[in-house]
């Protein structure tokens, strides 16, 4: 009997701790969303630095980041981030932020973010994870739109590495399961190169 008083003060307080972090969370995610957006509107107007540093009194992705760590704005500010240093050419920090986006399960964004990675990778001639990272984006994508392109990157790539048999399986990979695809006539000619 003894036992039960603390067993019970336990569960008291580890509800009140949920209950008091999530309604902390509501809150710091509210905040979060205001200081985004005067960076999210940098962004638009293609002013990069601006975005990821803010100016005056308003806050740039870096500071949101950091400030609202663990919300879902800081996570967005991460990709924010990501696509800004891409742009000013600062590859090195678009692969650190992209990397650590926690990206959605969509068939869209989420492999748009992973092909996006795979350039940033070959950019800085990391081309084993380029490679990786464009098939994984196809796999993810599996439609007539993205898939067949990532699915030709890491071809490409794969032959500038002399891996002719595996390019050439990804080509064929985009001619018998995307043949509704705009790729679907243009992946002939790397077909018939690697084919002679």
């Amino acid at each position: 009997w003894k036992v039960i008083p603390g067993v019970l003060l336990a569960v008291i307080i580890v509800v009140l701790g949920f209950y008091l972090y999530k309604n902390y969370m509501g809150k710091k995610e509210v905040e979060a969303q205001d200081a985004i957006a005067a960076a999210q509107t940098a962004f638009g107007q293609q002013q990069f630095e601006q975005a990821l540093n803010g100016s005056g009194n308003s806050k740039g992705f870096l500071k949101v980041i950091d400030e609202y760590s663990g919300t879902k704005t800081a996570n967005l500010a991460k990709l924010y981030a990501g696509l800004s240093y891409a742009k000013i050419d600062k590859v090195d920090e678009a692969i650190k932020y992209l990397e650590d986006f926690s990206a959605q399960d969509d068939q869209m964004v989420s492999p748009a973010i992973k092909g996006l990675l795979g350039e940033c990778y070959a950019n800085v001639g990391e081309i084993d994870k380029a490679i990786n990272a464009f098939k994984e984006a196809a796999k993810m994508a599996d439609n007539n739109t993205i898939s067949p392109r990532y699915l030709i990157e890491a071809g490409i790539m794969l032959e500038s590495q002399k891996k002719a048999d595996e390019a050439l399986k990804l080509y064929q990979e985009v001619k018998t399961k995307y043949v509704n695809s705009p790729y679907y006539q243009e992946v002939d000619k790397y077909i018939e190169r690697l084919s002679k």
